[in-house]
């Protein structure tokens, strides 16, 4: 009788242990857990599914570490949705829809801009709290992920803009300017006129609009600071097992050009934190990328630039005949070397080795520090295995 209890106290337990690791796998994107214990990990949130002929980016992102140089432990870590993702879709379907009334198309802009967001923040969150419940230490993580106001804009903007620049399904793209034209007061015709002189001011008025929507939309919603704040807790107790969190700042640099052009030379104004990755803080680590050219590393046009970019890095994953380009393939560069600076010295804070890494393997560039390729991939080299 005793043996029998035993026994199925013991199935219990392992009932129990399995769903606490099911549960936990969830959380962290990933099957096997055995080697987050390893120190001098590189762990990749990105997408790695492939529906299509092109490669997944996160297996782009890994790519673009191993070319670094990187020899270590790189544990790939899906980003999946949460319900905020389902959500968008809702809201897409909804915008699309021909007749809808100024206020409710509106209302389902801002919904788009705070969804976005929340969902990012969520994902991300999630899956840090799930590495910091799974032991990782002495490692980094590396998000080549982000969403900003100025993201928002441009591609909302192109949605409409479609219509004059001629989209594929016409009589979609012209019921979704009807509905933009309708909610933020603008004059349809205009907006599509060939005449500079009559497109570029009500072109302007639109961009206006929406950065100021982008802007308030995300200064009004509690919901999404308090989603911030969860996401900014996940950040510092993850370091405090002395780990880093490395993020792309974007690539945002060339909006207001595009735009300036579409409105035929007029500007439009933007606050200060237009630019600003979400998964940016005061802790992570962001990176912006550069492109090489005459020998040394120059800004690339491409990266978005805001106070929180800590460090940039080549931007390029070179493949034959083609370039891959972004600040998603300049954060893992960064990320290799501060996850194999974790594991040479443990005793040192995120913080710390942010500054190691900015005094030993850095070249200036106007102001900014770049990463120096060659001494990095000299340094993984030499001491990643």
């Amino acid at each position: 009788m005793a043996g029998k209890l035993i026994a199925n106290f013991n199935a219990m337990a392992v009932a129990q242990q399995t769903l606490i690791l099911d549960k936990l796998n969830s959380k962290l994107g990933l099957t096997p857990t055995e080697h987050l214990d390893k120190p001098g990990s590189l762990v990749v949130i990105d997408g790695f599914h492939k529906d299509s002929e092109v490669e997944p980016h996160g297996q782009t992102v890994a790519e673009s570490a191993r070319g670094q140089g990187f020899k270590g432990n790189i544990i790939p870590s899906r980003h999946r949705g949460t319900e905020e993702y389902e959500k968008l879709a809702e809201n897409l379907e909804a915008r699309q829809r021909r007749n809808i009334s100024p206020d409710e198309f509106k209302q389902l802009l801002t919904q788009d801009i705070v969804l976005n967001q929340s969902a990012l923040l969520h994902s991300a969150a999630r899956r840090l709290e799930g590495l910091e419940e799974a032991g990782l230490h002495h490692s980094a993580v590396n998000l080549s992920l982000g969403h900003s106001q100025a993201d928002w804009v441009t591609t909302r903007y192109m949605e409409a803009g479609a219509a004059w620049h001629g989209g594929a399904d016409q009589p979609k793209v012209i019921a979704t300017l009807d509905n933009y034209a309708r909610a933020l007061d603008l004059n349809k015709d205009h907006l599509m006129s060939e005449y500079p002189a009559i497109s570029g001011p009500e072109r302007q008025k639109f961009q206006q609009a929406l950065v100021d929507l982008a802007r308030t939309s995300v200064e009004g919603s509690p919901p999404l600071g308090e989603l911030r704040k969860s996401y900014d807790r996940a950040v510092h107790r993850l370091e405090e097992r002395h780990n880093s969190v490395v993020i792309s700042a974007g690539n945002s640099g060339d909006v207001l050009p595009f735009l300036r052009e579409d409105a035929h030379g007029r500007e439009i104004k933007i606050g200060p934190g237009f630019y600003n990755n979400i998964l940016a803080n005061s802790e992570t680590t962001t990176v912006g990328a550069t492109i090489r050219q005459d020998g040394r590393e120059k800004k690339a046009s491409y990266t978005s630039e805001f106070p929180g970019v800590s460090i940039y890095a080549n931007g390029d994953v070179v493949r034959g005949d083609e370039t891959a380009r972004g600040t998603s393939f300049a954060s893992p560069r960064v990320a290799a070397v501060m996850a194999s600076l974790h594991q040479l010295y443990p005793e040192k804070s995120s913080a710390e080795i942010e500054c190691m890494l900015k005094e030993q393997m850095t070249e200036q560039m106007y102001g900014a520090s770049a990463l120096d390729s060659f001494g990095a991939e000299q340094f993984l080299s030499n001491y990643t295995s």
